[in-house]
């Protein structure tokens, strides 16, 4: 992980820490420079204020110091996406999405569903069916394992990728149909409960073997799996499949009950 403070991606601060540095600078050229009037001082007089001035120069820079000091870090994936962690409570913040639970946040971040206790005592013993889109949960830090833990904006880049490998030719409601069928998927029993996980099964979605899964998505696939993750849908839940009926080969995926057919793709139960 790579570490960084808060103000060197931030103008605001960055400008407001050249101004201290100037006023100090200035302050100091005036009690060396401009008191006229004492031009006269006796050399322990001009000592003194010597002394006094280089007391300004370290109380500023004991200010600039404590004042970088104090801002929250922030965490860097390979991605180069990010999380902040609250320096003293060492947590970071997870947004809910469509369909998240207690259990599945803590197998996203911490390994295992039971310890969704742990994080419900760290947000004041919130009621589990209170969750709500956008509400942001804490997650302690140090008992993340690290190799599960997904960002939001992996979240959305994962789902974005799927979508625009799958639908990028298509109309924007099947964009979201799609969409909307991994997060199906995620929900059901009969497949995995992660989105990153209902991606890569084994067999189940062409993008991940042919290798174009990895494809920058487009805008519109961003847009449409942010969309989704944000509890927009044009299929029930219970919709689990999509195929092209023009290229499909499987004589079981034709078994399946058509709910309804957007673009090139039939959306089945």
């Amino acid at each position: 992980m790579i570490k960084k403070h808060r103000f060197m991606e931030s103008p605001v601060l960055l400008a407001l820490l050249v101004v201290i540095i100037v006023a100090i600078c200035v302050s100091t050229m005036v009690y060396l420079f401009t008191d006229n009037k004492n031009a006269s001082t006796k050399e322990m007089g001009k000592k003194d204020v010597v002394i006094e001035s280089k007391s300004y120069i370290f109380r500023g820079i004991d200010f600039v110091s404590n004042y970088i000091s104090e801002i929250e870090p922030i965490t860097m994936n390979e991605n180069n996406e990010t999380y902040e962690i609250n320096k003293e409570e060492n947590y970071i913040y997870h947004t809910i999405t469509y369909g998240d639970t207690l259990s599945e946040i803590a197998q996203l971040y911490l390994g295992d569903a039971n310890d969704w206790i742990i994080i419900q005592d760290l947000n004041n013993n919130i009621d589990p069916l209170s969750l709500s889109i956008g509400m942001k949960l804490k997650i302690p830090a140090d008992k993340i394992v690290e190799e599960e833990v997904i960002t939001d904006n992996d979240r959305v880049y994962l789902l974005a990728r799927i979508i625009h490998a799958e639908a990028n030719n298509q109309p924007y409601n099947g964009k979201i149909a799609v969409g909307n069928v991994i997060m199906n998927r995620v929900e059901s029993n009969a497949f995995p409960n992660t989105i990153k996980k209902v991606i890569y099964q084994e067999g189940q979605f062409s993008p991940v073997s042919n290798g174009s899964i990895n494809n920058e998505p487009s805008k519109k696939s961003i847009e449409a799996a942010k969309d989704v993750l944000g509890g927009e849908r044009v299929i029930p839940e219970n919709v689990l499949y999509f195929y092209n009926p023009d290229t499909a080969t499987s004589r079981w995926i034709f078994s399946r009950e058509v709910f309804v057919e957007i673009g090139n793709h039939a959306f089945a139960l």
